[in-house]
Protein backbone atom coordinates (compact mmCIF):
# COMPACT_ATOMS: atom_id res chain seq x y z
CA UNK A 1 0.00 0.00 0.00
CA UNK A 2 1.44 3.34 -0.98
CA UNK A 3 2.23 6.34 1.35
CA UNK A 4 -0.43 8.77 -0.38
CA UNK A 5 -3.05 5.72 -0.47
CA UNK A 6 -2.67 5.01 3.40
CA UNK A 7 -2.77 9.10 4.05
CA UNK A 8 -6.27 9.56 2.14
CA UNK A 9 -7.24 6.32 3.79
CA UNK A 10 -6.35 7.86 7.32
CA UNK A 11 -7.66 11.14 6.33
CA UNK A 12 -11.40 9.91 4.95
CA UNK A 13 -11.85 8.01 8.60
CA UNK A 14 -10.84 10.77 10.79
CA UNK A 15 -13.65 12.70 8.85
CA UNK A 16 -16.01 9.55 9.57
CA UNK A 17 -14.81 9.91 13.27
CA UNK A 18 -15.10 13.42 13.40
CA UNK A 19 -18.89 12.95 11.66
CA UNK A 20 -19.47 9.97 13.91
CA UNK A 21 -18.29 12.07 17.41
CA UNK A 22 -20.67 15.13 16.09
CA UNK A 23 -23.43 12.63 15.74
CA UNK A 24 -23.26 11.06 19.32
CA UNK A 25 -22.86 14.86 20.71
CA UNK A 26 -25.51 16.25 18.84
CA UNK A 27 -27.98 13.16 18.57
CA UNK A 28 -28.55 14.12 14.72
CA UNK A 29 -30.28 11.80 12.36
CA UNK A 30 -29.03 13.59 9.53
CA UNK A 31 -25.19 12.97 11.05
CA UNK A 32 -25.76 9.39 11.79
CA UNK A 33 -26.89 9.14 8.66
CA UNK A 34 -24.08 10.44 7.11
CA UNK A 35 -21.77 8.31 8.72
CA UNK A 36 -23.62 5.15 7.57
CA UNK A 37 -23.63 6.33 4.01
CA UNK A 38 -19.61 6.54 4.46
CA UNK A 39 -19.69 3.22 5.94
CA UNK A 40 -21.77 1.78 3.28
CA UNK A 41 -19.61 3.41 0.44
CA UNK A 42 -16.55 2.23 2.22
CA UNK A 43 -18.18 -1.47 2.13
CA UNK A 44 -18.21 -1.57 5.89
CA UNK A 45 -21.76 -2.83 5.80
CA UNK A 46 -22.16 -3.78 9.14
CA UNK A 47 -21.15 0.00 10.49
CA UNK A 48 -23.83 1.12 8.15
CA UNK A 49 -26.52 -0.79 9.54
CA UNK A 50 -26.12 -0.04 13.02
CA UNK A 51 -25.67 3.93 12.12
CA UNK A 52 -28.96 3.85 9.82
CA UNK A 53 -30.64 2.34 12.77
CA UNK A 54 -29.10 4.81 15.01
CA UNK A 55 -30.80 7.95 12.39
CA UNK A 56 -34.31 6.08 12.30
CA UNK A 57 -34.52 5.76 16.33
CA UNK A 58 -33.91 9.68 16.81
CA UNK A 59 -36.11 9.87 13.56
CA UNK A 60 -38.53 7.05 12.70
CA UNK A 61 -39.99 9.06 9.52
CA UNK A 62 -35.97 9.24 7.98
CA UNK A 63 -37.42 7.54 4.58
CA UNK A 64 -33.63 7.48 3.29
CA UNK A 65 -32.26 5.61 6.03
CA UNK A 66 -34.95 3.04 5.38
CA UNK A 67 -34.41 2.35 1.84
CA UNK A 68 -30.70 2.46 2.17
CA UNK A 69 -30.80 0.11 5.01
CA UNK A 70 -33.45 -2.27 2.28
CA UNK A 71 -30.71 -1.97 -0.30
CA UNK A 72 -27.98 -3.43 1.88
CA UNK A 73 -30.16 -6.00 3.26
CA UNK A 74 -31.01 -7.01 -0.56
CA UNK A 75 -26.99 -7.54 -0.88
CA UNK A 76 -26.52 -9.56 1.77
CA UNK A 77 -29.79 -12.20 0.19
CA UNK A 78 -32.27 -10.99 3.55
CA UNK A 79 -34.74 -10.05 0.83
CA UNK A 80 -37.86 -9.89 3.60
CA UNK A 81 -36.08 -7.60 6.06
CA UNK A 82 -35.22 -5.84 2.70
CA UNK A 83 -38.61 -5.49 2.08
CA UNK A 84 -40.17 -4.59 5.19
CA UNK A 85 -37.60 -1.07 4.98
CA UNK A 86 -38.97 -0.46 1.60
CA UNK A 87 -43.13 -0.51 2.29
CA UNK A 88 -41.75 1.36 5.97
CA UNK A 89 -39.95 4.27 3.84
CA UNK A 90 -43.30 4.16 1.14
CA UNK A 91 -45.45 4.70 4.25
CA UNK A 92 -43.48 7.41 5.16
CA UNK A 93 -43.15 9.10 1.81
CA UNK A 94 -45.76 7.47 -0.45
CA UNK A 95 -44.38 9.37 -3.49
CA UNK A 96 -40.97 7.65 -3.20
CA UNK A 97 -40.26 5.68 -6.56
CA UNK A 98 -36.71 4.49 -5.51
CA UNK A 99 -38.70 2.59 -3.05
CA UNK A 100 -41.45 1.28 -5.16
CA UNK A 101 -38.76 0.14 -7.64
CA UNK A 102 -36.57 -1.69 -5.53
CA UNK A 103 -39.97 -3.62 -3.80
CA UNK A 104 -41.05 -3.95 -7.30
CA UNK A 105 -37.62 -5.85 -8.27
CA UNK A 106 -37.12 -7.56 -4.89
CA UNK A 107 -41.12 -8.94 -5.73
CA UNK A 108 -39.35 -10.18 -9.14
CA UNK A 109 -37.08 -12.42 -7.73
CA UNK A 110 -38.92 -13.70 -5.07
CA UNK A 111 -41.48 -14.62 -8.15
CA UNK A 112 -44.19 -12.82 -6.80
CA UNK A 113 -45.81 -11.40 -9.95
CA UNK A 114 -48.96 -9.77 -8.49
CA UNK A 115 -46.85 -7.66 -5.76
CA UNK A 116 -44.48 -6.77 -8.53
CA UNK A 117 -47.67 -5.88 -11.16
CA UNK A 118 -48.97 -3.66 -7.83
CA UNK A 119 -45.75 -1.51 -7.53
CA UNK A 120 -44.65 -1.21 -11.12
CA UNK A 121 -48.22 0.38 -11.30
CA UNK A 122 -47.70 2.97 -8.75
CA UNK A 123 -44.60 3.43 -10.67
CA UNK A 124 -46.32 4.74 -13.54
CA UNK A 125 -48.53 6.18 -11.83
CA UNK A 126 -46.05 8.81 -10.05
CA UNK A 127 -43.88 8.58 -13.30
CA UNK A 128 -46.59 8.80 -15.95
CA UNK A 129 -43.76 10.75 -18.61
CA UNK A 130 -41.23 8.18 -17.94
CA UNK A 131 -41.06 5.37 -20.79
CA UNK A 132 -39.13 2.97 -18.56
CA UNK A 133 -41.76 2.76 -15.72
CA UNK A 134 -44.68 1.91 -18.87
CA UNK A 135 -42.17 -0.39 -20.38
CA UNK A 136 -41.39 -2.55 -16.64
CA UNK A 137 -45.43 -2.44 -16.16
CA UNK A 138 -45.69 -4.20 -19.86
CA UNK A 139 -43.38 -6.70 -18.93
CA UNK A 140 -45.03 -7.18 -15.82
CA UNK A 141 -48.52 -7.85 -17.31
CA UNK A 142 -47.04 -9.95 -19.94
CA UNK A 143 -46.75 -12.59 -16.49
CA UNK A 144 -50.58 -12.45 -16.58
CA UNK A 145 -50.80 -12.86 -20.47
CA UNK A 146 -52.87 -9.62 -20.78
CA UNK A 147 -51.98 -9.06 -24.08
CA UNK A 148 -54.24 -5.80 -24.23
CA UNK A 149 -52.37 -4.06 -21.45
CA UNK A 150 -48.93 -5.16 -22.35
CA UNK A 151 -49.58 -4.08 -26.09
CA UNK A 152 -51.11 -0.41 -24.66
CA UNK A 153 -48.13 -0.02 -21.91
CA UNK A 154 -45.44 -0.76 -24.73
CA UNK A 155 -47.04 1.62 -26.80
CA UNK A 156 -47.29 4.79 -24.19
CA UNK A 157 -43.41 4.05 -23.56
CA UNK A 158 -42.90 4.47 -27.17
CA UNK A 159 -45.11 7.26 -27.21
CA UNK A 160 -43.01 8.89 -24.56
CA UNK A 161 -39.28 7.57 -26.55
CA UNK A 162 -39.85 6.75 -29.81
CA UNK A 163 -36.32 5.43 -29.91
CA UNK A 164 -36.81 2.81 -27.12
CA UNK A 165 -35.71 -0.08 -28.42
CA UNK A 166 -36.19 -2.58 -25.76
CA UNK A 167 -40.45 -1.50 -25.72
CA UNK A 168 -40.17 -1.58 -29.51
CA UNK A 169 -38.40 -5.07 -29.58
CA UNK A 170 -40.84 -6.42 -26.99
CA UNK A 171 -44.15 -4.80 -29.05
CA UNK A 172 -42.98 -6.55 -32.61
CA UNK A 173 -42.22 -9.75 -30.73
CA UNK A 174 -45.41 -9.64 -28.99
CA UNK A 175 -47.69 -8.80 -32.25
CA UNK A 176 -45.52 -11.64 -34.36
CA UNK A 177 -46.85 -14.54 -32.00
CA UNK A 178 -49.89 -13.19 -32.06
CA UNK A 179 -49.80 -13.52 -35.71
CA UNK A 180 -50.04 -9.79 -36.48
CA UNK A 181 -47.19 -9.64 -38.94
CA UNK A 182 -47.71 -5.72 -40.49
CA UNK A 183 -48.11 -4.48 -36.71
CA UNK A 184 -44.84 -6.28 -36.12
CA UNK A 185 -42.88 -5.30 -39.35
CA UNK A 186 -43.44 -1.27 -38.39
CA UNK A 187 -41.51 -2.19 -35.32
CA UNK A 188 -38.79 -4.22 -37.29
CA UNK A 189 -38.86 -1.18 -39.70
CA UNK A 190 -38.64 1.40 -36.79
CA UNK A 191 -35.72 -0.50 -35.09
CA UNK A 192 -33.67 -0.49 -38.15
CA UNK A 193 -34.48 2.93 -38.93
CA UNK A 194 -32.98 3.49 -35.19
CA UNK A 195 -30.22 1.47 -36.24
CA UNK A 196 -30.98 -0.36 -32.23
CA UNK A 197 -28.19 -2.36 -31.24
CA UNK A 198 -27.82 -5.90 -29.93
CA UNK A 199 -29.77 -7.27 -32.67
CA UNK A 200 -33.00 -6.26 -31.54
CA UNK A 201 -34.62 -5.73 -35.27
CA UNK A 202 -33.38 -9.66 -36.11
CA UNK A 203 -35.19 -10.60 -33.15
CA UNK A 204 -38.59 -9.23 -34.23
CA UNK A 205 -38.07 -10.74 -37.48
CA UNK A 206 -36.89 -13.99 -36.48
CA UNK A 207 -40.04 -14.29 -34.78
CA UNK A 208 -42.25 -12.92 -37.48
CA UNK A 209 -40.87 -16.01 -39.67
CA UNK A 210 -40.83 -18.40 -36.65
CA UNK A 211 -45.20 -17.18 -36.51
CA UNK A 212 -45.83 -17.83 -40.27
CA UNK A 213 -43.95 -20.93 -40.03
CA UNK A 214 -40.90 -20.47 -41.79
CA UNK A 215 -38.03 -22.08 -39.56
CA UNK A 216 -35.46 -22.02 -41.58
CA UNK A 217 -35.70 -18.01 -42.22
CA UNK A 218 -36.29 -17.97 -38.15
CA UNK A 219 -33.22 -19.50 -37.66
CA UNK A 220 -31.31 -17.82 -39.79
CA UNK A 221 -32.61 -14.32 -38.40
CA UNK A 222 -32.26 -15.98 -34.28
CA UNK A 223 -28.91 -16.68 -35.03
CA UNK A 224 -27.79 -13.41 -36.96
CA UNK A 225 -29.14 -11.69 -33.25
CA UNK A 226 -27.29 -14.10 -31.08
CA UNK A 227 -24.03 -13.20 -32.24
CA UNK A 228 -25.27 -9.47 -31.74
CA UNK A 229 -25.74 -10.35 -27.93
CA UNK A 230 -29.32 -10.57 -27.99
CA UNK A 231 -30.93 -12.37 -25.05
CA UNK A 232 -34.00 -13.32 -26.32
CA UNK A 233 -32.83 -14.95 -29.58
CA UNK A 234 -30.31 -16.66 -27.33
CA UNK A 235 -32.73 -17.98 -25.02
CA UNK A 236 -35.79 -19.02 -28.09
CA UNK A 237 -32.59 -20.72 -29.62
CA UNK A 238 -31.87 -22.80 -26.71
CA UNK A 239 -35.57 -23.69 -26.27
CA UNK A 240 -35.62 -24.75 -30.04
CA UNK A 241 -32.61 -27.07 -29.17
CA UNK A 242 -29.87 -25.25 -30.49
Amino acid sequence: MSIKFTLIFVILFLIADSVIVQAQMSKNANAYFDSAVFYQDMGYLDKAIEFYKKAIKINPKDADSFVNLGIIYATQDQLHKAIECWKKATKIKPNYVNAYKNLARAYLMLGDNAKELEMNKKIAELTPKDPEAHYYLGQTYSAFAKTKNEIECYKMAIKLDSSYSEALESLGILYATKAMHNEAMKCYNKLKEIKSPFGSAETVMAFIYYSKGDTKKALEFFRTASKLGNEKANKFLKTLGY
